[in-house]
């Protein structure tokens, strides 16, 4: 997916707040180029107080890389260390591929959609 600007692996990231839950909704490719934005645009949540779960959602994503992968888990290991969770979700196939050969991952949390991620976020608070 290019951007405006013509760059071929480029990532749109959209914050949302629903019922005090921070969504952040993906689109585009989460690479080694895209990561640091993604890190810049996550970094808000982590000292927001009033949350206890932070909801990313990969329903538009379509490709994630090591360095993507490494962007996630920094972020959920700085929640973690809050008592917080990350919980990622709507994961198309090659994502969800690329999920599970990296391993488990014990500071993120996975749910199929993002109404089954807001309800984990908010039960949680």
């Amino acid at each position: 997916m290019s951007g405006p600007d013509g760059v071929a692996w480029y990532l749109r990231v959209e914050r949302a707040d629903r019922a005090g839950v921070p969504l952040f909704q993906l689109s585009g490719r989460l690479g080694c180029s895209s990561a640091e934005a993604l890190t810049q645009a996550l970094s808000g949540a982590v000292d927001a107080a009033g949350h206890s779960g932070v909801v990313v959602d990969l329903a538009a994503v379509d490709y994630l890389s090591s360095a993507g992968l490494h962007a996630l888990e920094s972020f959920a290991a700085r929640l973690a260390s809050q008592g917080r969770e990350l919980i990622l979700c709507g994961a198309l196939d090659s994502v969800k591929l690329a999920l599970i050969l990296s391993g488990r991952r014990p500071n993120i949390a996975i749910e199929p959609s993002a109404e089954l991620a807001m309800t984990r976020a908010a039960s949680r608070s």
